[in-house]
């Protein structure tokens, strides 16, 4: 994949970094936002990501400061080795064989594998689905047992910087859970029991710790056990009996294998059609007018609780999660598996570089920013940004916009949709006036016409034997009510002025 402008340093510092596959937000370039606050927030994101681990590693060099970590220039028997992993083809092939396995591979596989390459596993460590692991140095990697990596989480024992090796042992300790997307910088230690959320880890985490990497930074004491009841408040996980180690259980290795196969597929390029049917047949949910980019990634092992809305986008390098593991808060405990659905509303768009954890909705028309980390759902009509995700604004809204901008009322979208509508019923109205207009012309010619009576009617004469005379009172009454003439009104459609107006007929009755 082509590397984008603004990381090119940290590709430089990191080559390593070209060979991820599973999880790619490194990749993410300006070309793929979807509007210019989201080109702006990659722009700022990549200069500052890349300005901020640049400073660190100079002071990691140097050993000054706190925020550091454990560099070492290489000897010449380890750059004699990295150049030969590199420049000769049987191992560059070797190189490659070796991430795919520890990409591809089950969990205990991978724990043996990375114990044969040299590196120090403990029990039940489980490294899931693209994670990139050190291959070159594996001698300096060290994990704890009951360790847990979420997908895509990237680990590296070494680097360069101005065109020099520098060699950092990474230990990371017992019960620790490593967030997808994770980056552990070479020379880090990380405490036992710690969590650790996406971003890049670039200074030691102590034990019980929650530490977001950059470019948050942060680091808060976890006190006692973790209260997974709250957060299951915030986002709808479901708690399974199984830990991670009971995958099998669970999910037969034949149908993971098959849903990967079709997820892995649709992230290539191809038509909308194809991928939406590669998708559907793995068991997602998709509505009309959907547009989902090539290389996002989504759930392998519970791809049917994922549902996409009408008019709803993904970006690329994207990534849909719907199951999580949690480490054990003891040694010899069991730990924890979590599945939950992921709804994508309506209309909503989903920036490259996001990451969504499961039980998470994002509501309709809501955009996800860049590089944003969505634990807990997202509202309608709102802009979230950041791992973890917070509100920065609003979606386009037609009634602040007419507000703000013109200074018209907030319900001038409603006024301006009844005039639409009034102005349909007028048009209606003039037709149906205009249709009787029509019908009462040709009334009137029918009635102006000449009456020919050519049969002749033959009466009989009547004889009235008897005449009773009314009452007074009755004659009176009925000279009172006596009719002598008859108006109506009728309507008349003028089709020089477009105008509907009335017109006054007159009977006189003799």
């Amino acid at each position: 994949m082509k590397i984008p402008e603004g990381m090119k340093e940290i590709f430089k510092m990191f080559p390593v970094l070209k060979n991820t596959t599973y999880v790619t937000p490194f990749f993410v370039s300006e070309e793929d936002a979807g509007t210019e606050k989201s080109k702006e927030r990659i722009r700022k994101f990549q200069a500052d990501m890349t300005k901020r681990v640049i400073q660190n590693t100079k002071k990691s060099i140097e050993g000054t400061g706190k925020k550091i970590r454990h560099l070492r220039p290489a000897t010449e028997e380890e750059i004699t080795h990295y150049e030969s992993m590199h420049n000769n083809f049987l191992n560059q092939l070797r190189l490659r064989i070796r991430l795919r396995l520890l990409q591809w591979g089950t969990p205990k596989f991978k724990r043996n594998f990375l114990r044969d390459l040299g590196a120090t596993v403990g029990e039940g460590a489980m490294i899931t689905f693209g994670n990139l692991m050190e291959v070159i140095f594996p001698q300096f990697l060290s994990i704890g047992s009951e360790t847990v990596f979420g997908m895509g989480s990237v680990v590296t024992c070494s680097q360069f910087f101005e065109d020099e090796l520098y060699i950092g042992p990474v230990k990371i300790g017992k019960n620790v859970l490593i967030g997808a997307g994770a980056v552990i910088m070479p020379g880090v230690t990380i405490g036992d029991n710690s969590i650790v959320t996406p971003g890049v880890v670039h200074y030691d985490v102590p034990p019980q710790t929650l530490c977001v990497g950059l470019p948050e930074d942060v680091r808060a004491p976890l006190e006692g056990k973790i209260n997974l009841a709250a957060a299951d408040a915030k986002r709808k996980v479901v708690k399974t009996g199984w830990d991670l180690h009971d995958w099998r259980q669970f999910m037969p290795a034949s149908i993971i294998l098959a849903k990967n196969f079709l997820l892995e597929l649709q992230k290539l390029p191809m038509a909308q059609s194809v991928r939406q049917y590669l998708l559907r047949l793995a068991g997602i949910k998709i509505g009309r007018n959907v547009n989902i980019e090539d290389n996002v990634v989504f759930d392998a092992w519970f791809p049917e609780n994922i549902t996409i809305e009408d008019g709803a986008t993904l970006k690329r390098h994207s990534v849909v999660a719907c199951h999580e593991g949690i480490p054990p808060a003891k040694e010899g405990e069991k730990g924890q598996f979590r599945v939950g659905e992921v709804i994508i509303g309506k209309n909503a768009l989903v920036e490259s570089g996001t990451g969504i954890l499961p039980g998470v909705k994002v509501g309709d028309n809501a955009e996800v920013l860049p590089y944003t980390f969505i634990a807990t759902d997202v509202k309608e009509g709102i802009q979230v940004v950041g791992i973890p995700s917070r509100k920065v604004g609003e979606t386009f809204d037609i009634q602040n916009f007419m507000m703000q901008q013109f200074g018209y009322s907030a319900t001038i979208w409603d006024e301006i949709r009844e005039d639409h509508r009034r102005e349909e019923m007028l048009e209606e109205e003039l037709k149906k006036a205009e249709e009787m207009a029509s019908q009462v012309e040709k009334i009137d010619e029918e009635i102006s016409k000449p009456v020919e009576i050519s049969e002749v009617i033959e009466t009989e004469t009547v004889e009235i034997k008897e005449l009773a005379e009314p009452e007074p009172s009755a004659m009176k009454e009925m000279k009172s009510t006596e009719i002598r003439k008859i108006e109506f009104e009728v309507a008349v459609f003028n089709k020089d002025d477009k105008e509907l107006k009335t017109k006054k007929i007159e009977f006189d009755i003799d």
